[in-house]
């Protein structure tokens, strides 16, 4: 048996939202829109945010909202 896992911590919630990760953002839950339309984006600084969370936010300020490291995104998953 093998195991293995990502070199990022996985947080529970959006830090933003504060919507579970494995759950549909604010935004697509109020609109009643399919979970399969929402994404989770991982960041360079390892925190991680529904991509229709961080973008709006990235939009004003360029930061993380958790560390003020500078917002790059490395990776995007399907919910």
């Amino acid at each position: 048996m093998a195991e293995w896992r990502f070199d990022i911590e996985a947080p529970e919630a959006c830090g933003i939202c504060k919507n579970k990760l494995t759950d549909r953002c604010i935004q697509c839950a109020a609109d009643n829109i399919d979970r399969s339309n929402c994404e989770v984006g991982w960041g360079q600084c390892r925190h991680a945010y529904h991509v229709h969370c961080i973008d709006p936010w990235v939009a004003k300020k360029i930061n993380c909202p958790v560390d003020q490291k500078q917002w790059v995104l490395v990776r995007k998953d399907k919910l």
